[in-house]
């Protein structure tokens, strides 16, 4: 019997999980499902609707960490670190700093890795007394970050997981009104800022025709003249790099409402599906978690999916990969980007490699030398910033030690 452990698994966006789960040949399989919450109570809800969604397997549900990682062999990691108070942390830092508040990119996502780090190495301990063997798929942001944190840690088994370049595909090829499965590309990127190119269909490239198509609208609010400089089609999160305008971001709001909102439908009616999950898209479990389980445990034939894997040098990079039965291979030729992409690479390779000093080291020069490589934090007074950043890390933004 495979075991598969959910860390994180209280959220409610867990009942996603299993119904894409249930959706798959996976559900006909004898698996067991251990999710891990914070929350007893309302883990109990979640699992009890998962054993309704997948009746073939066995579910448990625990709020300590132990016994759900004994002896797993695939394991999901969405943990939380801070829960939305953090998130929300981050959302006020961004504002202070007049930056993006994304919990993955800026300062807000150098203050979450920072926050987690001493959380995943104790994760990473576990890992190794109880299964050292085991896949993780790990999903918590900042990935890249994050991902690298498990690999130094002594676990190799550790596969970021992104459904952005997937999703980007499709929409490029439902532009182009083409099966999304005709569609060939090549991918480079790094932590949600990645490019999509050598678009081509039948041998030819189609990047000519979706310029022609782009004249008067745009991709993912991305226009013709971006695209053809690039010439590649880049992932949603490149929008925060071209733009001057930050938005005042109270997403964490929205999800304590929204949570709240979910449970409480949830309590009403334990075995239905909760109406209020619609109004946010999780695309990350059908295009990225679910296939990667199905591939790695064989339930579906050899594949090319996207990963984010760490190498010797500490950096998580993305690209596309061979993942088959209990294996992931780096075997497919890698394609030159062209030379626009391999400029913003070397950027984001630079600030990746800062942004990994200071989350292991928040001494004040790192966490300087971070923001002076982070292109979202160009032409900025560093010093003050870094002051600014300092204040919480120590709690004292918000008037306490």
């Amino acid at each position: 019997m495979k075991t598969l452990a959910v860390l994180g698994g209280g959220s409610p966006y867990t009942l996603q999980l299993c119904e894409q789960l249930a959706a798959t040949a996976l559900a006909n399989e004898t698996w067991e499902l251990r999710l891990q919450g914070r929350n007893q109570a309302v883990t109990s809800r979640i699992a009890h609707f998962a054993q309704s969604r997948l009746p073939a397997w066995k579910v448990s549900h625990h709020t300590c960490a132990l016994p759900v990682l004994d002896g797993a062999d695939y394991i999901v990691h969405q943990a939380r670190y801070g829960g939305l108070e953090g998130r929300q942390e981050g959302e006020s830092l961004g504002r202070s700093l007049a930056a993006p508040a994304d919990e993955t990119l800026g300062p807000a996502g150098l203050l979450a890795a920072i926050r987690c780090m001493p959380y995943i190495a104790e994760l990473a301990d576990l890992l190794q007394r109880l299964c050292p063997q085991a896949w993780m798929l790990n999903i918590t942001n900042p990935l890249s970050l994050t991902t690298s944190q498990f690999f130094l840690q002594g676990h190799s088994r550790c596969i970021g997981i992104c459904e952005l370049p997937t999703v980007t595909q499709q929409q490029i090829a439902t532009f182009l009104q083409l099966p999304c499965n005709q569609l060939q590309w090549a991918y480079t990127g790094l932590n949600h800022r990645g490019f999509l190119h050598d678009l081509s269909h039948a041998g030819q490239s189609v990047l000519p025709h979706l310029l022609s198509l782009l004249e008067h609208q745009s991709l993912n609010g991305f226009d013709a003249a971006l695209i053809e400089e690039l010439q590649a089609v880049p992932t949603k999160y490149f929008r925060l790099l071209i733009t001057s305008k930050v938005e005042d971001n109270h997403r964490s709001t929205q999800l304590v409402n929204l949570r709240a909102e979910v449970l409480e439908q949830l309590e009403q009616a334990p075995l239905r599906y909760p109406p209020a999950l619609e109004q946010r898209p999780m695309p990350w479990y059908e295009h990225a978690v679910v296939p990667m389980l199905e591939a790695l445990s064989g339930a579906r034939p050899p594949c090319v999916l996207p990963v984010n894997q760490c190498t010797s040098d500490g950096i998580t990079r993305e690209f596309l990969a061979t993942v088959s039965a209990d294996a992931v291979k780096d075997d497919l030729p890698r394609t030159p980007p062209p030379p626009a992409i391999g400029r913003w690479m070397q950027v984001f390779e630079t600030h990746e490699a800062a942004s990994l000093s200071a989350s292991l080291d928040p001494t004040v020069e790192n966490i300087k030398n971070a923001f002076a490589a982070d292109p979202l934090m160009a032409s900025r007074d560093l010093k003050a910033d870094t002051a600014i950043f300092q204040t919480y890390l120590t709690g004292d933004a918000y008037g306490h030690a």
